[in-house]
């Protein structure tokens, strides 16, 4: 009986893959130039089986994930995988050529490097420079602590080459500082000289001290009055006041001129006119039985209503000029009410513009605030 073998998919041609068509789940196709086998899998893609070492200068094509080649000419050895840029050619033999490189620790640097954030092309420096700048070539630099610093540094805020100062230097510079004297206010118990400027006043208004002020005060001479009312005691000269009567034509001149004594007549007359006997208190009463204007006597009293309801009117200023500040006080008598009326230009203010005195014995009163306006207050409805 003859043997039965088994022969599989195959084919000779290089980078040849078989169709997804012409193949079973778990079937198998070798391509024998490649060396490579593929398979269907149970999602019906044509999958490798195994990964494959080429030799060659250029890349392979047609290659996956795990793949890899040699290239002869150096040495390098390539494979394919993702290193976080998507599957490619990855080189995993690192450069021997280390020139323009950090040395390893114990070697040599030579060259430039780019420092970050810095531009391309700044200085290295090795660690003996970076020791020697440390402890001695530290002159246009600050030192490190314990060190000593000199020549000049930028301040920050200041401009470009302000002078540094040490500790000493300027603890000598507080102790050299002249004490305010002269044209300046000492502190307290000190002695002000020379002159100052005053808030308000013009330059140079000259200072002075408490003494002076005190001292100007008491040399200060009161001005007399140039029209008294009553003539002083010590205006009556040469005239004795023991043992001697004087009559006024004795007495009548005296040390200002055009000063008289005053007579009592004259004096009475005075205190009528200012009121003096009436300060304080109202100067009297006007009766009234019907409508009525009121008139300039009535300032200063009470103006009563006896009789029946009647209007009373506030005159304009051109008629009756009573003065600013004028009061009339009113009442109702009997059970007739008093209404107030405004005449032609007067305003009356009062609450809710009432104007009438609500019942018998209300009160209220006028007030003049300004030319022709008057205030009215009291027990109105």
């Amino acid at each position: 009986m003859a043997q039965r073998r088994t022969q599989h998919k195959r084919s000779s041609v290089a980078g040849a893959v078989p169709d997804q068509a012409d193949m079973l789940v778990g079937e198998i196709a070798i391509n024998l130039t490649d060396k490579l086998i593929h398979t269907k899998n149970g999602a019906n893609a044509i999958i490798k089986l195994n990964s494959y070492l080429y030799l060659s200068e250029t890349e392979p094509v047609n290659v996956t994930a795990g793949d890899g080649y040699l290239k002869p000419s150096t040495g390098q050895i390539f494979y394919y995988f993702d290193a976080g840029s998507g599957e490619q050619w990855n080189n995993i033999n690192p450069d021997t050529n280390l020139a323009g490189y950090l040395a390893l620790a114990g070697g040599t640097m030579s060259g430039h490097i780019t420092l970050l954030p810095g531009a391309a092309g700044q200085q290295a420096i090795s660690v003996t420079q970076a020791t020697a700048l440390d402890t001695a070539a530290v002159a246009p630099y600050l030192a490190k602590a314990g060190g000593t610093m000199s020549g000049q540094i930028t301040l920050p805020g200041g401009g470009a080459g302000s002078q540094a100062v040490t500790e000493t230097e300027m603890t000598a510079a507080i102790a050299a500082i002249v004490p305010i004297s002269g044209n300046y206010l000492l502190k307290s118990g000190g002695t002000m000289t020379g002159q100052i400027t005053l808030p308000g006043g013009g330059a140079g208004n000259q200072a002075i001290s408490v003494n002076e002020t005190a001292a100007a005060f008491a040399s200060h001479v009161s001005e007399p009055d140039p029209h008294p009312l009553y003539l002083l005691a010590a205006d009556i000269v040469n005239k004795s006041d023991v043992g001697h009567t004087h009559v006024a034509a004795n007495i009548s001149d005296s040390t200002v001129p055009g000063r008289a004594l005053l007579t009592a007549p004259d004096i009475a007359t005075q205190r009528l006119a200012l009121e003096v006997d009436h300060l304080g208190t109202l100067s009297g009463l006007n009766t009234q039985v019907a409508t009525y204007t009121f008139v300039a006597a009535d300032r200063g009293k009470v103006v009563e209503l006896n009789g029946a309801s009647a209007v009373f009117t506030v005159p304009p200023n051109t008629g009756v000029a009573f003065p600013l500040s004028t009061r009339i006080d009113l009442t109702n008598l009997t059970v007739g009410l008093m209404t107030i009326a405004a005449g032609i230009g007067v305003t009356i203010h009062s609450a809710g513009g009432k104007l009438k005195l609500r019942a018998q014995y209300s009160g209220a009163t006028l007030y003049k605030r300004g030319t022709d306006e008057w205030y009215l207050w009291g027990d109105l409805a």
